[in-house]
C-alpha cells in the first residue's frame, strides 16, 4: 500500500494499490476540509487549531457564508459521515481540540450528563446566576420586610429594580 502524507498534518490516507482512496468520503466542500487540514495542529495529544474560534473556544471557520465549527468537521473528515444533527462531544473536555479519538457523537442530553459527571455543571442558583439582579442578601431583606397590604410587592419591586411579580417569587419561595 502507498501511504500519502496530507499537507501540513500528519493525517495519513491510505490509499489501496489499484490508486482507490481508502479514507472514508465526506460531502463537506475540499476548501473547507483543505483550510481546516492547514489550521488544525497535530499533536500526541489534543489537536489545536490556529484559526479562529467562536468566542468560546471551539474552532470556527466560515466558507461562503456557511458557518462550519472544526470537531463537526474533523468528525466528518475522519469518520466519513456527518454527524447530522447529532452533537460533536469531547473526551478531553478541551473545546479547540479536533482529535477524531478525542469525540464522539452524542446529544443535548448527554452533554449535559457528561457535564454533570464531569463535576462542571457549577451552581447557576440565586446570585451565581449570571442574569440574576439581587444578591442573596437582597433577597433576604426582601422577605423580612415584605407586609401584605403595608409594603406591597410593587413598593419593592420598584426599590430593588426588579418585577413585582418576581418579588412575589421570592417572599412565596418560589425563586431564590
Amino acid at each position: 500500500m502507498l501511504t500519502q502524507l496530507c499537507i501540513h498534518v500528519s493525517i495519513v490516507a491510505k490509499t489501496s494499490t489499484t490508486g482507490q482512496d481508502t479514507m472514508p468520503k465526506s460531502p463537506l466542500p475540499a476548501e473547507v476540509i483543505n483550510t481546516y487540514l492547514e489550521k488544525v495542529i497535530v499533536d500526541d495529544g489534543c489537536w489545536g487549531w490556529e484559526g479562529a474560534d467562536d468566542g468560546r473556544g471551539y474552532g470556527h471557520l466560515r466558507f461562503h457564508g456557511e458557518d462550519y465549527k472544526t470537531n463537526r468537521i474533523s468528525y466528518e473528515y475522519h469518520y466519513g459521515v456527518g454527524p447530522g444533527k447529532g452533537w460533536v462531544l469531547h473526551t478531553c473536555d478541551n473545546p479547540p481540540c479536533t482529535k477524531p479519538e478525542h469525540l464522539f457523537l452524542g446529544t443535548p442530553k448527554d452533554n449535559a450528563e457528561d457535564r454533570k459527571n464531569k463535576g462542571r455543571n457549577g451552581d447557576l442558583s440565586g446570585q451565581n446566576n449570571g442574569r440574576a439582579k439581587l444578591t442573596a442578601q437582597q433577597v433576604e431583606e426582601i422577605r423580612l420586610r415584605y407586609v401584605p397590604r403595608v409594603i406591597t410587592y410593587d413598593a419593592l419591586s420598584k426599590e430593588y429594580g426588579v418585577s413585582p411579580g418576581m418579588i412575589s417569587h421570592i417572599v412565596n419561595k418560589r425563586n431564590w
